[in-house]
């Protein structure tokens, strides 16, 4: 894509799945990127791959809980490149499990990964943006941010924050010259489905749940959301039962509730070996 040649790109949670996967069409479009991952290894090996192919990548080791250090990143990148024209705020967690069963410090990793990581990204590159007058910020949210989720009650507060965040700055970005997209993808090929901390739940079957047998490759998502981006859509939803299941929640809530949310959340409590009040919790 033109728009992306020479642009300089931040990408959070390079080192797999979507994030990879955007790294990678960033640079088949010309991009420079900036591939960032709380593991070292992951995040060089993808910048070391986009290079071996031609592309222009490097990598830095950030953890987005740290707020100072996600500063010092994004000037760094400045002092060196000039400027940083996009930030892909995509690092993130999952917990599934009933809310009952979380203790608090489940909550609070979200908060501190899926929220606090996505503001820290705005405090470090914002500003900067604003001050040149241009730039885009794309913040990485899910279905999940759109519609009810039970059974992921921790994970859907944190997306839905992200939604709120990006929409209500969006107006304000707009008017200094600078972008600002929320990305709400439905199932995607991740790691997030084997890493993510199950509580009271168990992992294998509830996989095996038929929704999530066939998820779209993570290197489409990424071309999805480049278009979205190079388009300045403000929401970007990913695979078709996110478009149409994000539209069925605003016209028919209830009905959506009533039909789709409980039916669904009755089918995965009955995979999920979910433990019943009372019983000892187990975690992964």
């Amino acid at each position: 894509m033109a728009q992306f040649k020479n642009k300089v790109a931040l990408v959070t949670g390079g080192g797999s799945g979507i994030g990879k996967a955007l790294c990678q069409a960033l640079a088949r479009g010309g991009a420079i990127v900036v591939v960032s991952d709380v593991d070292e290894a992951t995040c060089a090996m993808v910048a070391q791959e986009i290079r071996d192919a031609g592309g222009r990548a490097e990598s830095v080791v950030l953890d987005v809980v740290d707020g100072d250090r996600f500063s010092e990143v994004v000037q760094a990148i400045e002092e060196e490149h000039g400027a940083l024209d996009l930030l892909f705020n995509n690092a993130g967690i999952g917990v599934g499990g009933e809310a009952h069963n979380f203790k608090t410090e489940d909550w609070d990793r979200l908060v501190d990964v899926n929220i606090r990581g996505v503001l820290h990204g705005v405090v470090a590159a914002y500003p900067r943006m604003v001050a040149r007058r241009a730039g885009a910020i794309v913040n990485i949210a899910s279905l999940a941010g759109l519609v009810p989720t039970p059974g992921m009650a921790g994970y859907g507060m944190s997306k839905h924050a992200v939604v709120g965040l990006t929409t209500s700055m969006r107006a304000e970005a707009n008017a200094y010259g600078v972008g600002m997209s929320v990305v709400c993808p439905g199932f995607i090929e991740s790691n997030i489905y084997t890493s993510s901390k199950m509580v009271g739940w168990d992992r294998t079957t509830l996989m095996s749940h038929p929704a999530l047998r066939k998820k779209m490759k993570a290197s489409r998502c990424a071309d999805v959301i480049l278009k979205g981006v190079a388009s300045n859509r403000p929401i970007i939803t990913v695979t078709r039962h996110a478009f149409w299941g994000w539209r069925a929640y605003r016209a028919f809530p209830w009905v959506f509730w009533s039909w789709f949310g409980q039916r669904a959340y009755d089918s995965v409590r009955a995979r999920s070996g979910r433990v019943d009040r009372g019983d000892a919790v187990t975690e992964e």
